[in-house]
């Protein structure tokens, strides 16, 4: 068991540990969950389309809808090859010591 824990771990990218730090993982988790709301409820997208002011109904196309969970993970994506300041901070001061 121990062997492999070890090969996973040298996988993991370095501080793995700060997961849920990465502003891409939280979009995907964002995106994962607006995912499976609309596959287990259809009728939620209608409830939240009935939710948009009229004027802003009428500007948007009904096929945005669909569009949403992949321009979410497209933004995971960009966020991913993106710097966080915070996170290297951190990382700056976890290596001095």
């Amino acid at each position: 068991m121990r062997p492999l824990v070890d090969r996973v771990r040298a996988r993991l990218v370095a501080h793995a540990r700060d997961w849920w730090r990465w502003w891409s993982v939280r979009v995907i988790a964002v995106g994962v969950f607006l995912n499976t709301w609309i596959a287990f409820d259809p009728g939620a997208v209608l409830w939240l389309w009935r939710m948009l002011p009229a004027p802003l109904a009428r500007l948007l196309p009904v096929e945005l809808v669909s569009l949403v969970s992949v321009a979410l993970f497209l933004l995971a994506l960009v966020m991913r090859l993106t710097r966080q300041k915070a996170l290297e901070a951190k990382k700056e001061n976890s290596n001095a010591r």
